[in-house]
């Protein structure tokens, strides 16, 4: 596996349509095995209003996201 343990990555998420909301997670790597790693970190997504992208809450997240 290219990535390795306390590596950071940033995922953005997609959008389907105009009116969905933009986010994105940023996160160190735990742990990985195959095309999956588990990675804990914070959510953001665009405040419209300030057009700015605002942490979505301050408690760290744990993710499970397919590389494939």
């Amino acid at each position: 596996m290219i990535l390795a343990v306390r590596d950071k990555i940033h995922v953005i998420h997609r959008q389907l349509f105009d009116h969905d909301a933009r986010r994105h997670f940023i996160g160190a790597v735990e742990a990985g095995e195959g095309t999956l790693v588990k990675v804990t970190g914070s959510l953001f997504a665009m405040d419209t209003k300030k057009n700015e992208f605002v942490r979505h809450d301050h408690e760290p997240r744990r993710r499970i996201i397919s590389l494939a």
